[in-house]
């Protein structure tokens, strides 16, 4: 832009009328503002001029509401995730059963943003209020296969016993949540987007990851504890009190034996006494 470009610009901010900058389409703040601040000696002047004005309404209110998320989430999300491994230590009372409880949670929050990125899902102050429902069926599930696994240290035993009931109560809230996908309105179907893809990933990393975990922290143990099994009793009845008492059952049953065979002596004895006393009868002899 020449300088005598420049000289036009001033010279109609300096002398147009508000009618004549509303046909050239400038907003009516603007055509105060320039009003107002007006004569200018130069372009530079013009542009040094800044009008601060407060607004409001919805959009600025939603405006501000993803910078708070966006901004405090992460730092949110971080603190929920260190008490909920201070409460499982309290109750597990070791470290490892409180991280292998987690896999579930924090891979599938993972996949849950993964996926989100991957697909051009953005996050907003609506669905992510579904992260603490991810957050809640995630640790369950972890917290129900552990807590089944350690009774016997069976991996298989245990997803068959707790795996179904899973299964069914996660399937169950996420056809729940699934129902918002048919939703018009689109912050309620980001809401169904989020919490499907969440509670699917958690209970896909629950039924098979945590399993394998499992197997390889605990394998040491549980070959310490079928190397302790007492011969000749099968896997179930090993874990009967007979199987682990075996060898004070049979000291006492070995004592039994002695004990009887010592109290049928004395009694065999009295028995040929008794017989020796008693006194033959004599038939009389015919004449």
């Amino acid at each position: 832009m020449d300088s005598g470009e420049e000289r036009l610009i001033v010279k109609a901010l300096n002398t147009y009328s508000a009618s004549q900058f509303r046909n050239l389409g400038l907003l009516d703040g603007t055509i105060s503002f320039i009003l107002k601040t007006r004569p200018f000696s130069d372009l530079n002047q013009a542009r040094s001029h800044k009008y601060v004005s407060n607004t409001a309404g919805s959009l600025i209110l939603f405006a501000n509401l993803i910078k708070i998320v966006q901004r405090e989430g992460v730092v949110a999300f971080l603190s929920t995730l260190v008490l909920v491994v201070i409460v499982l230590i309290l109750f597990f009372r070791g470290i490892v059963p409180a991280l292998i409880s987690l896999i579930p949670l924090v891979l599938g929050i993972f996949v849950t943003l993964g996926i989100m990125a991957a697909f051009g899902i953005q996050l907003n102050f609506m669905n992510v209020l579904v992260f603490p429902v991810i957050v809640g069926y995630g640790i369950q599930n972890g917290i129900y296969i552990y807590y089944r696994f350690r009774e016997d240290h069976d991996v298989i035993r245990a997803m068959s016993m707790v795996g179904p009931a899973i299964i069914a109560s996660t399937l169950t809230t996420l056809v729940g949540w699934s129902s918002l996908l048919i939703a018009d309105q689109k912050g309620l179907k980001s809401i169904g987007v989020v919490a499907s893809i969440g509670i699917a990933s958690s209970l896909i990393i629950a039924l098979t990851l945590v399993p394998a975990v499992l197997e390889i922290v605990y394998r040491s143990r549980k070959e310490e504890e079928q190397e302790s099994k007492p011969i000749g009793f099968s896997e179930e009845e090993s874990t009967f009190p007979a199987a682990t008492d075996r060898g004070v059952l049979e000291t006492s049953s070995s004592n039994l034996k002695m004990t009887g065979n010592r109290e049928t002596v004395p009694s065999k004895k009295k028995a040929a006494k008794k017989k020796a006393a008693v006194p033959k009868k004599t038939t009389p002899k015919k004449k």
